[in-house]
């Protein structure tokens, strides 16, 4: 397959690269003389300096008997424009890589309707979206949504207490049929005489599941809650988290944690990012404590506060009502306990360019 790829950045060289190794004849178009130089030197690939808006870049790229390109450059507008080119000059796949909420409305991607085979991606959200789902499942190795989340494919190494430790894949077989909401599709397995090697196993009925074993399963998205159950994998959210770098895919993972009630604090260098991260909002409490409430020498406090979050430029709204009701005792000579309980409620409102995460905690 001829490939183009426009931008030789992080995203694009890689993706250059691992189709280069594939075999696919790959020309690379990088804007930046020392760039393209450097890519010249280090990758076996056509490397061209120059832009993908250009239409003799793109003709010196060999466009016309080009069958896919990529628009990997980090500015939106010249790889949506690159892809329009690229589909004027009779390319059949094109995939553009777009960060931008606004460039993702229903305007834009009407510029593409009457196109088949046309796949917008973002890198950031797509890792930010990773993260997040294996910190839902901090065993799991991996875990990715296919067919409109229809469908999951989870790894993760069965742990001693798993309930499939054991279990042999014909008596999994006969206790889901006829309604099979998961299969086993691989099974990686260290080998008894020499801990350092591996094999991975095609499941048959007659194997059993030992611990260790790492398995990909594939199930339905109805299923996932007994998968990860019988994977011995339990379903969490971390209270707080701590974000070392203040870039894009932390900003994203940063507002959907945020979202679940996660305390999170971000770790950035540059004062300036620092400023843009911190959030719009608006607060405001009131806390009534009676200090000798009826007469029982016991203090008792109410509590009403609400947040409202405003983040326009990433296309939601949040208002975070909490109330709390708390007492305050002596328990024993000079200790004190102090239990209180907290209710929260939170009114999340996304519009059509906020991510994929606050799109399905807002049920849409």
């Amino acid at each position: 397959m001829r490939i183009i790829v426009v931008g030789a950045g992080e995203v694009g060289t890689y993706i250059a690269d691992r189709l280069s190794r594939q075999e696919h004849d790959i020309a690379l178009i990088e804007l930046d003389p020392e760039r393209y130089r450097q890519i010249d030197a280090e990758l076996d690939v056509l490397a061209i300096n120059g832009s993908g808006t250009d239409s003799g870049v793109l003709k010196k790229a060999g466009i016309a008997d080009t069958d896919l390109l990529v628009a990997a450059t980090n500015k939106d507008e010249i790889n949506l424009f690159s892809a329009l080119l690229a589909r004027q000059a009779g390319v059949g796949k094109t995939i553009v890589r777009v960060e931008s909420r606004k460039l993702r409305s229903k305007e834009v991607s009407a510029l593409f309707e009457k196109f088949d085979d046309h796949l917008v991606i973002d890198p950031d959200q797509e890792v930010a979206d990773s993260v997040l789902r294996l910190m839902e499942y901090p065993g799991a190795m991996d875990l990715s949504r296919m067919a409109n989340e229809e469908v999951v494919i989870i790894g993760a190494r069965l742990p001693a207490h798993a309930p499939l430790v054991g279990v042999s894949l014909h008596a999994l077989g006969k206790e889901l049929d006829p309604d099979w909401d998961f299969i086993v599709g691989t099974i990686t397995r260290k080998v008894e005489s020499d801990d350092s090697e591996v094999v991975t196993i095609v499941p048959r009925q007659d194997e059993i599941l030992k611990e260790g074993d790492l398995l990909r399963v594939i199930c339905k998205s109805r299923a996932l809650h007994d998968v990860t159950n019988r994977l011995g994998i339990a379903r969490d959210v971390p209270r707080r988290a701590l974000l070392l770098g203040g870039g894009r895919t932390a900003e994203m993972i940063a507002e959907s944690l945020l979202y679940r009630g996660v305390d999170v604090a971000i770790i950035e260098k540059k004062h300036e990012r620092a400023l843009d991260l911190s959030e719009n909002s608006i607060r405001g409490g009131l806390d009534v404590t009676n200090p000798n409430y009826n007469f029982t020498g016991n203090s008792l406090t109410y509590g009403l506060s609400s947040k409202k979050t405003e983040r326009l430029d990433s296309g939601y709204e949040n208002t975070t009502t909490r109330f709390g009701v708390g007492t305050t005792f002596e328990q024993y000579d000079d200790i004190y306990l102090s239990p209180r309980l907290d209710l929260e409620f939170d009114d999340l409102t996304v519009d059509s360019t906020a991510s994929s995460s606050l799109k399905r905690h807002a049920g849409d």
